[in-house]
């Protein structure tokens, strides 16, 4: 379902608690089948009020399981993938990153998926967005010990293979949240 007044400026923003979320509410309350998900990673900041309004499981985020996905790792060996960098980092996100200390990296303003997101263009070059996206990884993760990432963004899955084959890392993505809670949801090469 779609709610008209979302846009990214609005919910991934520094002031998440300034956000009328009536209707993501009511939104969710509507669900009665399946499993609830947003998508954004950012409105996992409202994880516990939307998940009250809908009756069945709901899942914000991939961050909302960071606590699951971190088991087995060293701090600096999970990095989480964000659409926005700063806005993560600041303290009101500080509850869903639940403690989290390893690297947060973030889209760059000028990358071309970032840029049809947040201008909520109507054409995206995939190939371009995908080797925008190795880039960035690439300069991370040739200097960290990073074996594992989680993506903030539910933009990025489409780029999971992509990104696998390029490196030798595990990936945690909002598929990988639904599938946790429901085995059949999720075809199998998606995740």
């Amino acid at each position: 379902e779609r709610i008209d007044r979302a846009s990214v400026s609005s919910v991934v923003t520094t002031t998440p608690d300034q956000h009328d979320m009536t209707p993501f509410m009511t939104a969710a309350a509507k669900i009665n089948s399946g499993i609830g998900v947003t998508s954004c990673g950012f409105l996992g900041y409202w994880q516990d009020q939307l998940s009250q309004h809908c009756p069945r499981p709901f899942i914000a985020s991939a961050l909302s399981d960071l606590p699951h996905w971190q088991q087995g790792y060293a701090a600096d060996e999970m990095a989480v993938v964000t659409f926005d960098r700063d806005v993560l980092s600041t303290p009101l996100y500080a509850s869903l990153l639940q403690g989290f200390s390893g690297a947060i990296i973030g889209l760059h303003p000028d990358m071309h998926l970032r840029r049809v997101i947040s201008e909520d263009q109507k054409e995206l070059d995939q190939s371009r967005a995908e080797k925008e996206l190795i880039a960035l990884l690439d300069a991370a993760l040739n200097r960290n010990k990073i074996k594992a990432l989680v993506f903030e963004c539910t933009n990025l899955p489409p780029y999971k293979a992509a990104i696998k084959s390029a490196f030798d890392v595990e990936i945690y993505d909002i598929l990988t949240s639904i599938h946790r809670r429901d085995p059949d949801l999720v075809k199998p090469e998606f995740l």
